[in-house]
């Protein structure tokens, strides 16, 4: 299986920004790599180890902290959008054109998950869940998705489809205005064509 790119170096603004910085270039490096060091997430936000460690005095600490940073930035996306207000099928549409761009948050979430049972980190993830899981069932129950399938496998395929979207985009397979529809298809229509086999294939675009 090939490996995502190394996460770039991005510059860091100056001031309350830095910390805001380091946080996202942390889930950014730990979303590629789990086994990254500080030193790696110093070099990925364009900034020293002396630098980093003014902010953040462990591995610990640092995973810690970006893993609450981006649960509430997933929160606040996923509030802003109020998808309770829209047909169900329009909301699940809605949401993976909202998650999408956040690949990287949710691999580091996937990875931060084991490598900290951190408490609040725990709560938060929950609460995430909890929305996501809130929109696939209205998906289901409406029609819009499968009835016969159980909750944990919807909410594990569309984790998992979220992860080979962003994954697909960071290998430079997928581009990334197409990833949100490529998901969507996926995730309504999975691969199959429903055709037998021999049938005329469509190419892919």
């Amino acid at each position: 299986m090939r490996r995502t790119r190394a996460a770039a170096p991005s510059p860091v603004a100056s001031g309350s920004d830095t910390r805001a910085s380091i946080l996202s270039a942390a889930a950014r490096a730990f979303a590629v790599d789990p086994s990254a060091s500080l030193v790696d997430v110093a070099r990925s936000a364009g900034v020293g180890r002396a630098t980093l460690h003014r902010y953040f005095s462990s591995r610990e600490e640092l995973i810690r902290e970006a893993g609450l940073d981006s649960l509430v930035q997933l929160e606040q996306a996923l509030k802003a959008h109020r998808f309770e207000r829209l047909a169900p099928d329009v909301a699940l549409e809605s949401l993976v054109g909202a998650l999408t761009p956040w690949g990287d948050r949710l691999r580091f979430l996937l990875v931060v998950s084991e490598l900290s049972q951190e408490p609040s980190l725990k709560a938060a993830e929950a609460r995430v869940d909890e929305q996501l899981m809130r929109i696939l069932l209205r998906a289901r129950d409406e029609g819009v998705l499968r009835q016969d399938l159980p909750s944990a496998w919807l909410f594990a395929t569309f984790e998992a489809l979220l992860y080979a979207a962003w994954t697909s985009v960071a290998q430079g397979d997928l581009a990334a205005n197409d990833a949100a529809r490529t998901l969507h298809e996926t995730l309504l229509h999975g691969h199959g064509t429903g055709r037998p086999a021999g049938s005329k294939k469509a190419r892919p675009r």
